[in-house]
């Protein structure tokens, strides 16, 4: 079903049937009014009016080219239409009749409409109105990534204005004057550094002071502290801090009460390595317990992209390291890169994860700090390299190309990585940092604004050429690579799943890869 989606916006995939319609009104009018042209051209110009606000408003083909193309041909009908009306023979008084009707009924409709919209002006000036549904406060260290992936979230599933700091610049001056009178819900996401920051402190004093709602968020295992360690939290803050938290009117007992409020509260919990849906589906519950939006959205079913079905369907693969922050920032690409791209992406949870997605041909690799490091990293890219998958590399700003004795150490098999990987796959190990750290990374930066993070995401998805599976056997190969390519496929491969080690075993018997061949810049 692309045809029918695929030349608007994602979030204008419903336009084709308003374009169908207008069509089908369009060629029904001079039928359906064939003795009645002077009606003929009123109402062929009021439904091309009606298009043309739509278009203006919904703004949906996904080219900008188009749309301007498609304001430009409906303006020249309308215009058309007016030109042509004089030219007109009225003869009959059924006909004079019908049009003075339906131009009385017009002339007392305006003036109608006019009143309400101008009533419904009044109304909402008078009636005291939050600007933000929910305010995150966070430390962006700890949970900068989940924050921005709280909000695609929120916006990709319901509409909703999310007050986050990184994508209000221009107001981080009066942030507490947004909680204390701009911010319907506060939303706390707790993490091991958040109560000790300063800035948190303030927003979560100031949502008790003034009685906005807090829902509290414990993210990967927190646990909130005692009311002893609470008496005595004036000590995580110099001096300096403590009279900078008092400028602001806010005292250490105000902190206190507000932390201790903040401990009897109904809580939510949210692990960052759950799958997407489950993640999802928690912060859909937060939002509708804010009461942001309708109830109803808590029995909304989520498409499930868990285990190997989702891996099975994917064209792209984002590889992260495992630790919380990175496992969100992979969230946050899989999400927009899908959305940019409108390709099935999934995030390997597995290394049995890259060989069930068969019809995958780039991996999206986030360089972070410590990476290279990591086990399963090095699991992951061992077997998209196995499985001619190419590589995109993207860099949070925190990675740092390593020395050329790091490679030697690899290549040798005598780096920290192989306490859980087998100090045989060293070469191939060493071959595929190598390819990976050849290729030039491009930027992302998840803590910044909405706007950076699209450019960049943008200059990201132009870096994939070809979506469509890539893979090929060559005739010459490396003994030496196809012997430790069969040790990868039997180190990574489960020892009870048979079903997979016999297709992982295959693909070592079928052919290895010549790292020369496919790897390229």
């Amino acid at each position: 079903y692309r045809f029918l989606f695929a030349r608007f916006r994602p979030e204008r995939y419903y336009y084709g049937l308003i374009l169908c319609t207008h069509n089908l009104t369009v060629g029904i009018i001079p039928a359906a009014l064939v003795s009645f042209p002077a009606l003929q051209v009123g109402i062929m110009g009021i439904v091309i009016c009606l298009k043309l606000i739509v278009q203006i408003l919904l703004w949906p083909w996904r080219l900008d080219i188009a749309n301007y193309n498609d304001l430009a041909l409906s303006a020249g009908l309308l215009i058309l239409l007016l030109l042509a009306s004089p030219l007109l023979n009225i003869d009959r008084a059924e006909t004079l009749t019908f049009v003075a009707i339906l131009v009385s009924i017009v002339m007392i409709v305006l003036p109608v409409v006019a009143m309400f919209a101008a009533l419904a002006v009044v109304m909402a000036r008078l009636r005291p109105q939050s600007k933000y549904a929910a305010f995150l406060c966070h430390h962006k260290a700890g949970a900068g990534a989940l924050c921005r992936f709280f909000k695609l979230v929120a916006k990709k599933y319901v509409k909703m204005n999310i007050f986050l700091d990184s994508d209000e610049l221009d107001d981080l001056a009066r942030i507490f004057d947004v909680v204390r009178a701009d911010t319907k819900c506060l939303v706390v996401v707790l993490t091991a550094e958040l109560l000790n920051r300063m800035w948190c402190a303030l927003e979560i004093a100031s949502a008790h002071k003034y009685q906005v709602p807090i829902i509290p968020l414990y993210c990967d295992d927190y646990a909130f502290p005692d009311h002893d360690s609470i008496d005595v939290i004036e000590s995580v803050w110099t001096e300096e801090q403590r009279s900078t938290l008092i400028s602001f009117g806010t005292s250490m007992d105000d902190i206190k009460a507000a932390y201790k409020h903040v401990r009897k509260l109904k809580s939510f919990a949210l692990c960052r390595s759950w799958p997407l849906e489950e993640q999802e589906e928690k912060i859909l519950q937060i939002i509708a317990e804010s009461s942001c939006c309708s109830p109803g959205l808590l029995g909304q079913k989520l498409p499930s992209s868990a285990g190997s079905g989702g891996a099975r369907i994917s064209r792209i693969l984002v590889c992260v390291l495992q630790v919380p922050e990175a496992v969100s920032t992979g969230l946050i690409l899989q999400q927009m890169v899908q959305l940019y791209l409108r390709r099935s992406t999934y995030s390997l949870r597995s290394v049995e994860d890259v060989y069930a997605a068969t019809k995958a041909s780039c991996v999206l690799v986030l360089l972070t700090k410590g990476v290279l490091n990591d086990a399963f990293f090095a699991r992951c890219l061992l077997a998209c390299r196995q499985s001619a998958i190419e590589f995109v590399p993207v860099n949070d700003g925190s990675f740092q190309f390593p020395l050329p004795e790091f490679i030697t150490e690899v290549e040798n098999g005598m780096h920290e990585v192989f306490s859980n990987v087998s100090p045989n796959m060293g070469p191939l190990l060493a071959k595929t940092y190598q390819a990976l750290l050849s290729i030039l990374a491009l930027p992302l930066t998840p803590h910044g604004s909405s706007g950076i993070l699209e450019r960049q995401v943008s200059q990201i998805c132009q870096r994939f050429r070809s979506l469509e599976p890539r893979r090929k056997a060559l005739n010459e190969m490396d003994p030496v690579d196809s012997h430790v390519f069969a040790e990868v496929s039997a180190e990574v491969v489960p020892r009870s799943n048979t079903s997979k080690k016999e297709e992982c075993q295959g693909h070592s018997e079928a052919g290895s890869i010549n790292s020369d061949d496919l790897w390229h810049t």
